[in-house]
């Protein structure tokens, strides 16, 4: 549900809960699943046969359920049921233990939700989020302005409706855009922006593709700034199809035309790392100097 320019992270844990109880509808009882909250979910025993539904009724699609049906005797089509039974059981047990369904940031991640504004938990959940995402407010004046700014989000009649005229649902992005250029609400903005765009689209992750001969443990730690400036250049090279003594290589230098985007990129990744080799190189010497003190 990610591979989209949509930002979709505040769905993300009723999503999940959703595909959980889905998935369990298929082979066990539905008034075990009815009204559950995502704690209960992960208490619920997928394993006991007596929360199961009978074989027959268990979800196997329409096609392999007319072959059961008109195909084998019945002792091959119980034991078939029977395996697909303990399939169904597995996949859930594995499912409940990998799914962060109880996890408290994503329960407080869905509280941005322009839809759930206005709501007792939607408060809570907004409070203690900066709990959870701790190098967003990080002044004393940002975590005071932001606990009287939810409050005042919560009851604004001034902001628009969740949802467009045909009662389709507008995306978090665009709803958004309106908060963030109101100055009443710097500090919520702040943690918003931080919320929606800490996951990254297909074209982001395609960078990381083509990027995968330089990056490995060591250069792995390096700043954001200047690996965006590296595989731009690496990018740009890669699209023209040849080496890149072939890209600069120049008949005449006085006179061909220079490409300004190469250079300023290259001129931009060179000041990111020297800045980077910098700052390193006064910690160390902080360092030292305070064990010689």
């Amino acid at each position: 549900m990610f591979q989209t320019k949509q930002p979709l992270i505040h769905k993300l844990f009723e999503e999940q809960r959703q595909l959980f109880v889905d998935f369990l509808s298929c082979f066990m009882k539905q008034e075990l699943l009815q009204g559950k909250s995502s704690k209960e979910l992960l208490s619920t025993d997928v394993m006991n046969d007596m929360n199961h539904i009978g074989l027959s009724e268990m979800f196997i699609g329409a096609g392999t359920q007319s072959i059961t049906l008109n195909g084998p005797n019945d002792c091959i089509k119980q034991e078939f049921l029977y395996k697909v039974k303990k399939v169904y059981a597995n996949c859930a047990h594995y499912l409940q233990k990998k799914l962060p369904l109880a996890s408290p940031l994503l329960k407080c991640i869905s509280s941005i939700d322009p839809v759930t504004r206005g709501k007792d938990v939607t408060l809570k959940r907004l409070q203690k989020l900066p709990s959870f995402i701790t190098n967003v407010l990080t002044s004393t004046e940002d975590k005071e302005a932001y606990a009287l700014e939810i409050h005042q989000y919560q009851v604004d009649l001034k902001l628009p409706a969740p949802s467009d005229d045909s009662g389709k649902l507008i995306p978090i992005d665009i709803w958004r855009s309106k908060l963030f250029t109101m100055e009443k609400y710097t500090s919520l903005s702040k943690m918003v922006k931080a919320v929606i765009s800490c996951f990254h689209g297909p074209q982001v992750e395609g960078t990381f593709n083509i990027m995968s001969d330089l990056i490995d443990r060591r250069p792995g730690r390096m700043h954001i700034e200047t690996y965006s400036s590296i595989q731009s250049v690496k990018y740009k090279i890669m699209s023209r199809e040849q080496p890149a003594v072939e890209s600069f290589r120049k008949k005449d230098f006085l006179h061909d035309a220079i490409d300004s985007n190469m250079c300023k990129n290259l001129r931009s990744s060179r000041k990111c790392y020297q800045e980077e080799l910098d700052s390193k190189k006064i910690a160390l010497e902080k360092k030292i100097n305070k064990i010689e003190q």
